[in-house]
């Protein structure tokens, strides 16, 4: 198990990095007119990643076992490591090499550290709400701690400084916000296909499959408009999408059509693929392009962080109001009266966070 979640934890570095650079040279490589489309073909591709993962993730679970999982990425590395050496372009850059912030690194990942993992605690009711309030309380401090001293750091960890622009700071906050409202429907639409609707698992993923297959069709197009006209209209217009379709789907239940369900995730996946696009190419596009590390890196952590808190906040929503936790959901015991329950809930929430980024959305400037 050790050297299971050590090796994770590498993978994890590694791919932490290329999302974080990804984006960056894209907006280094591509001119202005053409870095929507870019950014749209790369959202594209993701959304290609999350729906064949899963599917041939299963397959290799089922026919080689779990091992196979991650034998079949070694290929894919060195096939991606080779294409990288070939076609990615090498940026040069005449900044100097600092020193890394060691110590700000540290009270940073301390403070995630505390801060979700005292919610995930009190969800698997681990620790009682008693114990929870001052913990969290504790990472709350510990954040603000880390914001008064990476200000007074000569080389920061994370530069703060970079916040003071107001179109990149507000599009970091609406995508943060619209990774929230996402990953309320990613942890929970699964169970209630399963276990409510009780359909087999090969037709609840096909239905599923309905978000990032809508995703894949419309990032391209959503990253093409954006290059010609005002990215604000279509980034409103995706976060108009996603409330909807979320504040619809706290109303499904037992008897809800199969269709139904489908068109719902399709326009989630469709509002989604509209915002993100405009949204990254406004925020890459509104810094230096010797900042262009930094800004990748903090939209990829507002996306990780609006993935864990989406999803961290969704379970405790959901076990407050049901006094269970999923795990114990499952099988015999499953109540599909008290999941829908929390599900309403849980899937409310994500639809007032998309309601938020349509409104940091609407203020920002037109560009």
């Amino acid at each position: 198990i050790l050297l299971l979640v050590l090796s994770r934890i590498i993978q994890a570095v590694g791919a932490s990095a290329m999302m974080s650079l990804s984006q960056g040279i894209i907006t280094a490589t591509f001119p202005p007119k053409e870095r929507g489309r870019a950014l749209g073909f790369n959202g594209a591709m993701v959304s290609i990643g999350n729906l064949t993962g899963p599917a041939v993730g299963g397959l290799l679970v089922s026919r080689f076992g779990w091992q196979s999982i991650f034998y079949i990425n070694i290929p894919i590395g060195i096939v991606g490591f080779s294409l990288t050496l070939a076609l990615i372009p090498e940026i040069h850059k005449k900044s100097r090499l600092h020193e890394f912030d060691l110590k700000g690194a540290l009270l940073f990942c301390i403070t995630v550290i505390v801060m979700f993992g005292s919610l995930l605690l009190l969800q698997e009711n681990v620790i009682s709400s008693q114990i929870f309030v001052p913990v969290f309380v504790l990472s709350v401090i510990l954040l603000m701690l880390f914001v008064y001293l990476q200000r007074r750091t000569k080389n920061p960890f994370m530069e703060l400084s970079i916040f003071h622009n107001k179109v990149f700071s507000l599009g970091i906050v609406s995508a943060f916000l619209s990774f929230v409202s996402i990953f309320t429907t990613v942890l929970f639409m699964p169970f209630f296909l399963y276990h409510v609707i009780d359909l087999p698992p090969l037709y609840a993923g096909l239905v599923y499959a309905a978000y990032p297959i809508t995703s894949v069709i419309v990032a391209p197009i959503s990253g093409f408009l954006s290059d010609r006209i005002s990215t604000k209209p279509l980034t409103v217009t995706g976060m108009s999408l996603c409330t909807i379709s979320l504040i619809s789907m706290s109303f499904l239940n037992k008897s809800s059509p199969i269709f139904l369900i489908g068109v719902l995730l399709s326009l989630l996946g469709a509002g989604m693929a509209m915002f993100q696009s405009p949204n990254t190419s406004t925020v890459m596009g509104s810094v230096e392009k010797n900042r262009l590390g930094v800004a990748g890196g903090l939209q990829a952590l507002a996306r990780n962080l609006g993935m864990v808190t989406g999803s961290s906040v969704s379970l405790v929503i959901f076990s407050f109001l049901t006094k269970t936790n999923m795990n114990s959901m499952s099988g015999t015991s499953f109540d599909a009266g008290l999941f829908i329950k929390g599900f309403s809930a849980v899937l409310i929430f994500g639809g007032v966070s998309s309601f938020l980024a349509l409104l940091v959305s609407l203020k920002r400037t037109t560009n």
